[in-house]
């Protein structure tokens, strides 16, 4: 388990701190850990944020509500499977620099993209604040108990073998009274990429389990966690998926997912006002991720 610092900006064993390659990634659920050829991170939803500096190439969309997991001055914030920084972007960016950021994920490739982009927005905004990225795993936490304010963990559970230790882990290093937010892809459009083509979930790091909304409730109350919000998000993102099975997962130049895709990406940068309210009722029919938010009691 290895942990950097602010203060050495490194990350991962035999790993420098060039500047990575910022592709944009594809990947089945997996808010942008995979690549995929001419893709774009589409495991993502509302309440989209201006990518720091430009530097992975366009509009950031984040899968948690900031509005109703409030990031506040002070606060230590923890990033759980990390995946590109997504979400460490506006936790660091909401914190102002008075509290803690920390980044973790077990990718390097994702780490060194945090860590960069994590740098330059020091740079343009001329400080220096206290962020670490970390490499480790989150079923075994390199922090002392109640270590964290807010704790974010999205689109991880999935993959993981023994989710229960996980979430005992994460609460453990939770302070009394702290929020956690949870994101799991929604049972439906799941179960249906699975059946539509196996490699959804049959590869290295893909997939191991899918939850019903009922069992991550019951799952997470188990753990002296008390849910105050629940929000369903990414239905454009649930339609895209299918098609790419439909398609076949590996069949990167099928003409009809790719149309879909540019729909998509356009929609990320011009963020049509139209085009998201049909989005929010659609989410109550054909979500692609569900949200928990819950406090520890």
């Amino acid at each position: 388990m290895r942990h950097f610092g602010a203060a050495t900006r490194s990350l991962c064993p035999g790993r420098g701190a060039q500047a990575p390659s910022f592709r944009r990634a594809l990947a089945p659920g997996d808010g942008g850990r995979g690549e995929g050829k001419g893709g774009t991170a589409l495991h993502l939803g509302r309440g989209s944020t201006e990518d720091p500096g430009g530097i992975s190439g366009g509009t950031l969309v984040l899968t948690v509500n900031f509005n109703l997991f409030e990031i506040r001055d002070g606060d230590r914030f923890l990033d759980v499977g990390c995946g590109e920084g997504r979400h460490s972007y506006e936790a660091y960016r909401l914190n102002n620099g008075s509290g803690v950021t920390c980044a973790m994920d077990l990718d390097d490739l994702c780490l060194r993209k945090t860590k960069y982009v994590l740098d330059h927005m020091d740079q343009q905004s001329g400080s220096n604040g206290n962020r670490n990225v970390l490499c480790g795993d989150a079923l075994n936490l390199p922090f002392k108990d109640a270590s964290f304010d807010k704790i974010l963990c999205a689109e991880v559970m999935e993959h993981v073998d023994d989710p229960d230790q996980g979430i005992e882990e994460i609460v453990r290093v939770l302070k009394p009274g702290g929020l956690l937010a949870v994101t799991v892809p929604t049972y439906v459009p799941e179960k249906t990429c699975w059946i539509l083509d196996s490699d959804y979930y049959n590869h290295p790091g893909g997939h191991v389990r899918i939850f019903t909304a009922q069992g991550l409730v019951k799952m997470l109350r188990r753990h002296n966690l008390r849910v105050y919000a629940i929000r369903y998000e990414h239905a454009f993102h649930s339609i895209y998926w299918t098609l790419r099975c439909i398609f076949g997962l590996k069949n990167e130049e099928a003409r009809v997912p790719a149309i879909y895709l540019r729909f998509l990406e356009m929609q990320i940068v011009t963020k049509s006002r139209f085009v998201s309210w049909v989005e929010r009722i659609l989410n109550f029919f054909f979500p692609k991720s569900i949200v928990i938010y819950t406090r520890k009691i």
